[in-house]
This record gives C-alpha cells, structure tokens and sequence, in this order.
C-alpha cells in the first residue's frame, strides 16, 4: 500500500509531457565504475527548474538509466529527484571519507534500489535492484565491486549536479 502511495505521488508529480514548457532538457550524469561493470544515470529532463519544487524535494527529474553487471545490462528510463540525488551525494562523500558505512539510492518510484557499502579497505560493493515499471515483473539483480578511486570520480561528478540543483529546497527558492 505505502509503495503505490509512493508510486501515485511521483506519477502525478510527473504528468507533464517529455519537452514540456514546465521541462529543462538536460544531459548531465554521474557514473559508478568498477572495473568493466557500472551504473549510470542521465537526467534528460528536469521539471520545474528552478521555480517549482516537486512533491520529493528538490526537482523532479525525468532520466535514463544503464547498467553493465558481467553480461547483463540494463537500458531504460525512470523518474528521480534532485534532492534524492543529493542526499545519495551526500551519504557517499561522507562514507568516502570515513571508508566505511552504507550509502542507499531508492527512486521515487521504487524501480531502482541500491546500496554502496564501505569496507576498511576502501572497496565498495554495490548492490541494488531495478525493475521496470511495465507491467511485468522483470527485474534485474546487481552486484559489482568497485573502490575508493573509482568513487571519487562519481562524487566530482554528483557535486555538479548538487551545485546546480541544490538538495531539498532546489536553488531558485
């Protein structure tokens, strides 16, 4: 019940068409690598920038996802957050420098999950799920590991965004 709660106020937040007069079109992403294996995710647009908040905080944000994991791979679309992103930025900088902790991501819409887990090492083992929102119940598991310097270039990356979206309370309030 809580999920298609979740799931109903994202939707409505996101009614307004692709390219609308509400839309920005953007292409900025951040990457997690570890080795040949990632997660990617492009926002292709953002709703409201900056003058309209959306229902999760921040901007609502209509993007593509990637991932790579061994031979399996992912290329869809799903709806996300500004502040979302930020707070995820947020977790991983702060879990960066300490090495250790558990940063999670969780889209407004439940169709992509995962966590980043810190060892005293500086490896990070990404977990997560995702799932496409069709109908069906396809989904694909993930794990891959990746490193401290690997994160680093995620984190210069997920800064920009956070730099020209702001967290909660977006930047142009």
């Amino acid at each position: 019940m809580l999920r298609q709660a979740q799931h109903d106020r994202c939707y409505l937040s996101n009614q307004r068409e692709p390219n609308s007069k509400f839309s920005r079109l953007v292409m900025e992403e951040f990457t997690i690598r570890g080795g040949g294996d990632f997660l990617s995710l492009t926002l292709r647009e953002v709703h409201g920038f900056p003058n309209s908040l959306g229902s999760w905080g921040g901007y609502d944000a209509y993007a593509d996802i990637k991932i790579k994991v061994g031979g399996f791979r992912v290329s869809s679309t799903l709806y996300t957050s500004t502040a979302e992103l930020s707070e995820f930025c947020t977790q991983l900088i702060k879990c960066n420098e300490q090495l250790s902790g558990v940063v999670r991501y969780t889209s407004c819409e439940g169709d992509l999950e995962f966590t980043a887990e810190y060892d005293l090492l500086g490896h990070v083992s990404i977990k997560g799920i995702f799932s496409e929102q069709t109908g069906f119940d396809n989904k694909l598991r993930f794990d891959f590991r990746t490193d401290q310097s690997y994160i680093q270039a995620t984190i210069v990356e997920m800064k920009r965004l956070v730099a020209r979206y702001g967290g909660m309370e977006g930047v142009g309030t």
